[in-house]
């Protein structure tokens, strides 16, 4: 098959990098997830954040309902689906 060069940037890991410095700079956003921290790479979201990241599992029709709960009630939410 084709080479991939082993020094592109993985967009998983960009995501999550860039989740995590918002997350610093605004204690609003919140992320909401449907059972994909691995697969989003969001485990040290998730470590480094707790309380900020929602696991519905594996409910996506959930998601927009919560994150719109949490809108209402002054964060921004993410959703994020892998």
């Amino acid at each position: 098959g084709p080479q991939v060069s082993e020094n592109l940037y993985d967009c998983r890991k960009a995501y999550a990098q860039t989740l995590a410095d918002i997350a610093r700079q605004d204690d609003r956003l919140v992320v909401v997830v449907n059972d994909s921290v691995g697969s989003s790479n969001l485990g040290g979201f998730r470590d480094e954040f707790p309380t900020r990241l929602i696991n519905v599992g594996i409910a996506e029709q959930n998601q927009v309902g919560v994150a719109a709960g949490l809108e209402n009630g002054g964060k921004i939410p993410v959703v994020s689906c892998a």
